[in-house]
């Protein structure tokens, strides 16, 4: 019988992805939540006693993963938490690549995100359980990611054959979790404590300081007036931030560092206005950086900033998704 449950944690963990794997250009990132950690752990042992377990050592695999996911940012950090726990990953942006690497390797495990651009998440998963009965294929286990609202993603995920859906973004209990339950025990090579970053980045730890989205900065720079506030949230998550994107991850690709400057510049100017502060203090500190000429510090926001703005977006339309119900 296949396990059908979910594991539903916030954002946090990957501050303890080993930072040999990462690479100086992934610090500033792994700083940054490396803090919302701290504070989700606080905040935990707050509420309840330590256990053995919340100290327990993490297994290391000897298994190869497919990781299927568009997003750029997105697939580079889960393939650093999968590759934590001793795991090769091959990946892929694309489900018709990912049925044919499917087919012609033999793989432990296949986390696919659900909203792929070509063939979704679960309509892969049916056609490789299709073939699986038609071939007699053993079962391969499918962990789904999404974002979207879950529990009707769930649903449809786990009856087109997936054995766990989980939220994205992927997280290390998460994946420790899921590794846990569908790799055998004979491919469990030791076990390891995870390492943390030995270093910090005082002013990228201390962004999480500020909330994403504040309706009342966002009335007060805009009059009060909450129609003109609802119309540039609006333009910010539909036009603005999906169209900067792309362009600072283009000139990312080619560290074209004057056009992610000029990009989110204005960026900035559109977040100040709608009550975005964790994304205006990301951008004011990256401007920081680029008048005093610190490449280093520029580089080590760059994915912070990236994250940033894509909790932003989430923020953004969850609030206005309830202003509609209102």
């Amino acid at each position: 019988m296949k396990p059908t449950h979910t594991h539903d944690n916030p954002i946090s963990s990957y501050s303890l992805i080993n930072t040999k794997l990462a690479g100086p250009q992934w610090l500033g990132l792994l700083f940054y939540l490396q803090f919302q950690e701290a504070v989700r752990t606080a905040s935990l042992q707050a509420d309840s006693p330590a256990t053995s377990s919340d100290k327990a050592q993490h297994k290391l695999f000897h298994a190869n993963l497919l990781l299927v996911e568009d997003n750029d940012i997105a697939r580079n950090i889960s393939k650093i938490i999968l590759k934590q726990f001793g795991c090769e990953v091959q990946t892929t942006a694309s489900g018709k690549e990912a049925f044919n690497l499917v087919m012609k390797n033999d793989y432990a495990l296949m986390i696919v995100d659900i909203g792929l651009p070509d063939i979704q998440g679960d309509e892969l998963t049916r056609m490789i359980r299709e073939q699986e009965k038609a071939q007699g294929k053993k079962h391969l286990p499918i962990i789904g990611l999404t974002a979207l609202t879950f529990d009707k993603t769930k649903e449809e995920c786990l009856k087109a054959g997936m054995n766990m859906v989980i939220r994205k973004p992927l997280t290390y209990d998460a994946t420790k979790d899921f590794l846990n339950q569908f790799l055998p025990a004979s491919m469990a090579v030791s076990e390891e404590k995870p390492t943390t970053p030995s270093g910090k980045d005082e002013r990228i730890l201390q962004l999480q300081k500020y909330p994403l989205f504040d309706l009342n900065d966002g009335l007060m720079h805009l009059g009060g007036n909450k129609r003109i506030l609802l119309d540039a949230l609006l333009m910010l998550v539909l036009e603005s931030i999906p169209t900067e994107r792309a362009v600072l991850l283009q000139a990312h690709a080619i560290h074209d560092w004057e056009t992610i400057n000029h990009t989110i510049l204005k960026l900035s100017g559109g977040a100040l206005h709608c009550g975005a502060l964790r994304l205006t203090q990301a951008c004011q500190l990256f401007e920081g950086r680029w008048i005093a000429q610190d490449q280093a510090g520029l580089e080590s926001l760059y994915l912070p900033l990236m994250m940033i703005l894509d909790e932003t977006e989430r923020e953004v339309k969850a609030f206005l998704e309830c202003e509609k119900q209102v």
